[in-house]
């Protein structure tokens, strides 16, 4: 999980900011415009298409890893190579 986080760019600092809850919003607002903006480069449009894609791979998990949820974002969209 370390290099995932290191590759990610993304360091969670608490419990609460360590988990994505799929329903939240203002989180997944966060998630677009920081991470899938800043480190990924994408438009609104493609992260919120890579946001449903990780929401739904990880629809049977009911503690969504924030560091799993955006790796699997930038899975999705093919953004892979932007992490490291």
């Amino acid at each position: 999980m370390a290099a995932i986080v290191k590759c990610c760019g993304i360091e969670p600092q608490g419990a609460v900011s360590s988990l994505v809850l799929a329903t939240d919003a203002k989180g997944l607002a966060t998630i677009c415009s920081g991470f899938a903006a800043n480190k990924l480069g994408l438009t609104a449009e493609v992260a919120d298409a890579g946001i449903e894609a990780a929401a739904k791979k990880m629809k049977e998990t009911a503690r969504k890893s924030r560091v799993t949820f955006c790796y699997l974002l930038a899975e999705a969209i093919g953004t892979l190579n932007k992490l490291c």
